[in-house]
């Protein structure tokens, strides 16, 4: 007789993050933190990249603009009338902690961290990184990076990149 109790319960656990990921590789929802007008910055590219094939909706949020390449900004993730899955951070290292606080208080499900300048840069970076760290268990946010390009999922035709690049639909997803 074989026991598979124990494989069933791995696979009840693989089961669970994949669902656990499902806001990450298939969100229906979007906030873009620093999206901005300013073509010279990496909020206004990531924004684009986004909203380039995105089938769900996406909120830019930019406390200093009123409207994003047409899109309707927001002051705060807490703000947004609709639940968020997925938030992107394209602002300074220094203030990633304090709207991933937002991002906790909102219920946000999982993020993707662009911004640089965590334990790469020394000792005072990797504080920021300890404390986001913190805060995104806190709230049970998964999250990629910090100091990363993004990433693309072809199941939801997500290209959540620095840049602006065209893929295919198939089945497996990148994370750089």
């Amino acid at each position: 007789m074989v026991d598979r109790a124990g494989e069933r319960e791995d696979i009840e656990g693989d089961i669970k993050i994949m669902k656990d990921l499902s806001p990450l590789f298939d969100p229906r929802s979007i906030a873009v933190i620093g999206a901005t007008n300013d073509f010279n910055k990496w909020g206004f590219i990531t924004f684009l990249s986004t909203i380039s094939g995105f089938r769900g909706k996406v909120y830019p949020v930019n406390w200093n603009e009123e409207k994003v390449l047409g899109y309707p900004a927001f002051k705060k993730v807490t703000d947004i009338p609709d639940p968020i899955d997925l938030a992107i951070f394209v602002i300074p290292a220094p203030a990633v902690s304090n709207v991933m606080e937002d991002c906790v208080e909102k219920g946000v499900k999982s993020a993707v961290i662009i911004s640089a300048g965590f334990a790469e840069i020394g000792e005072e970076g990797k504080r920021l990184e300890d404390e986001l760290i913190r805060v995104a268990k806190k709230g049970k946010i998964r999250f990629v990076g910090p100091n990363c390009m993004g990433f693309w999922s072809a199941s939801s035709n997500l290209s959540a990149l620095m840049y602006p690049t065209p893929f295919r639909d198939g089945p497996f997803a990148l994370v750089t």
